[in-house]
């Protein structure tokens, strides 16, 4: 008979600290740290422990490399997902401009595809991971296994149901902004529309005024008298598109934001520039018979070769103006006018490119007038400046490498 008692002391004492263990001793050690944050998913409050741990040991892991999906839109729904490391994109596709539109990011510790728990419905949209990432997935049938047992995993429902509703006022504001994008969108083709009427109009002007223009160049003494009216009238068709557009006048350059660092950059490139600048006019000398009796550095080549007083004076006048009124009216009118132009409209992934070739193309083409060396000379150091241009916006670091590379080009070497 002791031995019986005993024997079944023993039972009891064992059965009881059985119901007196703590449900994360059912964990593996290993995956203590993962069952906490388990618990910590704001779609679990409300449900103890010892009923969480049934579900962590019914979930699964997955891992995703970079840009994995997940799922995609359409599939079928037969389970959710929690994310407990990396981030995750949730994207849903435009079948008609065949692009894939980002609608919102998933972090750690947030649930993907719950909403098929409830609807029964196909996924609604595509998830790609943004990083590599780890989830727990949950099969639905599990959870309404669980339901059945125990009343308590309802709560998961009333979780994902507040879930749901603070995703569709996300989605609301992604769509206000879809919205507002679209309009910016619009008022930009306004703009290009504008921005067309206006160079168009220029251009057939300059065309029809060709002759006239030829016939100056070789009855004044210097080009700069040509090019002055040209670039004014340019300027005033620049700044009737400013007012009509109404666009802040950052968007064309007018701004000193960067400006030192752009200022920097333009002035120690454009030394770099006009090395070969000298370069070039020493491969002139040693090739080129019409360059037989010339030098390296002709300062007065401008005014033909003299340094009488008339002479000093159209030499000074002319270097005036192209610094003080030239430079900065063609700086405003290609890069500000027609280069910043073309960057808000376009959309190409080579844009940058494509602006400045373009915006540099009709530039030049404004100096045919004067000979096709000269426009040929124009539009390198145009795609110069319009590379400057590009990596900061702002006129003023242009503008100063504009007037380095005239006075240079014209004043001192003399490449003309």
């Amino acid at each position: 008979m002791g031995f019986i008692r005993k024997l079944l002391a023993n039972t009891y004492e064992s059965i009881s600290s059985n119901f007196e263990k703590k449900p994360e001793q059912n964990i593996n050690p290993e995956n203590f740290e993962k069952f906490e944050k388990f618990c910590r998913i704001p779609l679990f409050k409300e449900i103890n422990k010892d009923k969480l741990i049934i579900l962590y040991n019914l979930t699964s892991e997955i891992e995703l490399v970079e840009g994995e999906y997940l799922f995609h839109e359409g599939d079928e729904a037969k389970d959710f997902f929690i994310v407990m490391e990396g981030s995750l994109a949730i994207t849903k596709e435009s079948k008609k401009i065949e692009k894939e539109h980002l609608l919102t990011v998933i972090e750690e510790s947030q649930t993907i595809g719950e909403l098929g728990l409830i609807d029964h419905a196909p996924r609604s949209a595509s998830v790609r991971s943004i990083v590599p990432s780890k989830l727990l997935r949950i099969k639905f049938e599990t959870v309404h296994e669980l339901v059945k047992k125990d009343r308590i995993f309802d709560r998961i429902y009333k979780h994902i149901s507040a879930n749901i509703t603070k995703r569709l006022r996300q989605t609301n504001e992604i769509t206000i902004k879809a919205l507002e994008n679209q309009i910016d969108e619009y008022k930009l083709r306004v703009i290009m529309g504008i921005f067309m009427i206006y160079t168009v109009s220029g251009i057939c002007l300059y065309t029809f005024s060709l002759a006239g223009l030829e016939y100056l160049e070789k009855h004044l003494a210097s080009s700069s008298y040509v090019t002055l009216p040209i670039s004014f009238t340019f300027f005033i068709l620049f700044c009737l598109l400013i007012k009509v557009t109404r666009l802040p006048l950052s968007s064309f350059g007018f701004t000193l934001r960067n400006a030192r660092k752009a200022v920097t950059e333009s002035f120690f490139y454009t030394l770099i520039f006009c090395v070969f600048i000298l370069l070039l006019k020493y491969i002139e000398l040693l090739i080129l018979p019409s360059y037989a009796n010339r030098r390296l550095f002709e300062p007065f080549a401008l005014v033909h070769g003299t340094s009488s007083l008339n002479d000093l004076t159209i030499w000074g006048i002319t270097l005036m103006l192209y610094c003080l009124v030239v430079s900065p009216m063609q700086e405003i009118i290609a890069r500000g006018g027609l280069q910043s132009s073309l960057d808000m409209f376009l959309v190409s992934r080579y844009k940058t490119l494509i602006t400045i070739i373009v915006s540099n193309l009709l530039f030049s083409m404004a100096h045919l007038f004067i000979s096709f060396k000269t426009s040929i000379f124009v539009f390198f150091p145009g795609l110069f400046l319009g590379w400057l241009y590009s990596r900061h916006k702002t006129l003023i670091g242009v503008y100063i490498s504009h007037m380095m590379l005239g006075i240079w080009t014209m004043w001192i070497v003399g490449l003309f």
